[in-house]
């Protein structure tokens, strides 16, 4: 044996009977030989010995040492037998929440099932098809009524109540059943459904204009959300679409591209593309790439929204008519403004079967007036967008009434009503500061500019688009949709002030804009505006064949874009010398 294994053997008790043995004090050594000779057998026995302070854990290391293999199958057996209770007690538990799961969509779906009955009962015996929004309006109304003491059922049915409203751009209603779903979740307690109904509330806020209320909202809901260890990842989808929503209302584009992002990718983890979630994700994907003025991404992406409702049966709801629309608004962002129209013209009847007044909503009527103002028809476009604003102001959703007016702004000046176009654009101004993506043709700065020409006031008009110019990252050497029109404004104000050279840059460089960002430059009306111009100021240089070969250019794409009868088309038609 080597003198290191010597060492570990001679350690513990065998140390404790040999310094008893070689104690100084008689007293303390073993009295007798036999006495020393039985602590050495019991320590080779594996015994408690007398030379060492009795304990009970000292006599359990003893006994176990005794008996190794009764005591190590023991042991086995005791955590064979945990190991099975300690099963048998989570599989029930499982099995408790499985059964309280399954308790629970059965009884929601009696609900929905309930609820429908109710709502047809509610009908009356009249023929007279009930409006979607009276439908929600009763509904709503039966919630408290029959659910209003099973407030997590409650909850559940308000929400896509809401979620209709919005659909609708009836922001106060929307509230309305959103605040009803809050309090019926604070009934519930769950942090889970606290945090839901919280996040989902956010959007809401944004639509009214609320961005401090929308915060506070959002920050509820990652509150609650925290405290859940496995937060189910509809709320948590929900939270992100809060995030998304702050950070697009804050121009924080790339964040919200990100979240977006997360939110997918989450949605198709946890198998959530079949319901509203996964499209709703997906609309702010194709928003947010509208916003980068990347339209055609945002195309595709509506596109694949659309072939989803059709897979899912939903072609004929107001989503899918949306996202049909959304399509038209892509084209009118590319100058196509007849491909726009006959989408358009195709939606416009089937909008108005899903109103009472046989009015589309606002939303859709923005993308009609904008279309208006487009093609020349000034009169149609203030009509139909000064409609939108009001009805978008008398329920409360400040986000479409400000883009209502915004456009209608513009349409007043092409009218001929500066003083008007100039009020509104004030109230749009202080509402709906210019932020990245926020607006995707025209801004207010490039607006008030021609205010400014229209008015007489050159030098002003020429300071003011210069330095939006400059925001614009025109010496960088950008190329955006808003850039492409500030340098149409800013030839314009060139031809006005009898500055042919710097206006037939400045055209030129509209120009190149314009056809780099088309789909198609051929069918592009910015194009074709673009060229017009600079026909415009070619003539002005007394560049007169220059000046004809271009103007036919722009006559052949406005034609193609805009019609045979547009205002601009005839102009580009008479410089042309046809």
């Amino acid at each position: 044996m080597t003198s290191i294994k010597l060492a570990h053997a001679l350690r513990g008790d065998l140390d404790n009977i040999v310094a008893k043995a070689l104690k100084k004090s008689s007293a303390e050594r073993y009295q007798t030989v036999s006495a020393f000779a039985d602590d050495l057998r019991r320590h080779l026995n594996h015994e408690p010995i007398s030379a060492r302070r009795d304990a009970l854990g000292y006599r359990i290391a003893k006994f176990v040492r005794r008996n190794r293999l009764a005591v190590g199958a023991a042991s086995a057996l005791l955590v064979t037998l945990l190991a099975g209770v300690v099963g048998t007690s989570w599989q029930a538990l499982e099995a408790r929440r499985e059964r309280d799961a399954a308790l629970f969509q059965a009884e929601r779906a009696l609900a929905q099932g309930n609820l429908f009955n109710l709502l047809l009962g509610a009908m009356g015996g009249g023929d007279r098809p009930l409006t979607q929004r009276e439908i929600l309006g009763r509904s709503v109304d039966l919630v408290e009524k029959q659910f209003g003491t099973r407030p997590r059922i409650a909850v559940d049915l308000l929400l896509p109540i809401a979620g209709h409203y919005m659909t609708l751009g009836d922001a106060d209603k929307e509230l309305d059943a959103m605040q009803r779903a809050a309090k019926h979740a604070a009934m519930v307690g769950d942090p889970g459904v606290i945090a839901g109904v919280a996040c989902n509330t956010v959007d809401t806020e944004v639509r009214r204009n609320q961005l401090e209320r929308a915060r506070a909202h959002l920050q509820a809901g990652l509150s609650a959300l925290a405290t859940i260890a496995e937060p189910d990842p509809g709320n948590v989808i929900a939270c992100l679409r809060g995030e998304i929503e702050i950070a697009r209302a804050t121009g924080d584009l790339d964040r919200a591209l990100e979240r977006t992002r997360d939110g997918l990718a989450l949605a198709e983890r946890t198998g959530r593309t079949k319901g509203n979630t996964y499209p709703m994700l997906l609309s702010y994907l194709r928003l947010l790439h509208r916003d980068q003025g990347d339209l055609a991404a945002s195309l595709e992406v509506s596109r694949r929204m659309q072939r989803l409702d059709e897979q899912m049966g939903r072609a004929d709801t107001m989503d899918h008519l949306g996202s049909r629309a959304f399509e038209a608004r892509v084209l009118v962002g590319w100058g196509e403004y007849r491909a726009a129209l006959a989408i358009v013209e195709s939606l416009l009847p089937r909008w108005r079967q899903f109103s009472a007044d046989g009015e589309p909503p606002p939303r859709f009527d923005i993308l009609r007036g904008e279309l208006m103002l487009c093609l020349g028809d000034w009169s149609g476009a203030q009509r139909v967008l000064a409609s939108a604003a009001a009805r978008s102001r008398a329920r409360g959703n400040v986000d479409e009434a400000v883009a209502s007016e915004f456009v209608l702004a513009q349409a007043l000046l092409a009218a001929g009503r500066p003083d008007e176009s100039e009020s509104l654009l004030t109230r749009v101004e202080v509402e709906r500061p210019a932020l990245p993506g926020r607006y995707h043709a025209i801004t207010p700065a490039a607006l008030r500019a021609q205010l400014a020409l229209a008015q007489g006031n050159l030098a002003e008009a020429a300071r003011m688009i210069e330095d939006e110019l400059a925001r614009l990252g025109l010496s960088g050497g950008k190329s955006s949709f808003p850039l492409a029109a500030a340098l149409r404004v800013a030839t314009q104000v060139d031809l006005a002030s009898g500055q042919g050279q710097r206006a037939e840059a400045n055209a030129k460089a509209a120009t190149e804009v314009a056809e780099r960002l088309a789909r198609d430059p051929a069918e592009s009306a910015h194009v074709g505006e673009a060229l017009l111009l600079l026909a415009r100021a070619q003539r002005l240089q007394r560049k007169d064949d220059e000046s004809a070969a271009t103007a036919r250019r722009a006559m052949v794409i406005l034609a193609a874009s805009s019609g045979n009868d547009h205002p601009l088309t005839r102009d580009a038609r008479d410089l042309a010398g046809h």
